[in-house]
């Protein structure tokens, strides 16, 4: 909880555009993804995989952000290039 006090929210509407870095980072991992024998090997595979994204694409993401927010600003919460 103590995490989620020292965050701060953006109130955004139910129908913005889904405005999160990390869907990024998932579509990554899922190009690298081969078909897992097993649950196991699927949980062993996404945590090398995760491993392995350099850290400056994360920060890239990452400070991306206020560019992401000001479009869907400009956008009034329509369609934009993020």
């Amino acid at each position: 909880m103590n995490c989620l006090t020292a965050c701060q929210a953006l109130s955004l509407p139910a129908r913005s555009p889904y405005l999160s870095p990390i869907k990024y980072a998932c579509h990554m991992m899922g190009r690298r993804l081969h078909l897992p024998r097993n649950v196991d090997d699927l949980g062993r595979y996404l945590e090398q995989i995760w491993q392995e994204i350099p850290q400056e694409i994360i920060r890239v993401l990452y400070h991306s952000m206020p560019n992401r927010v000001a479009a869907c600003i400009q956008a009034r919460g329509g369609s934009t290039l993020y």
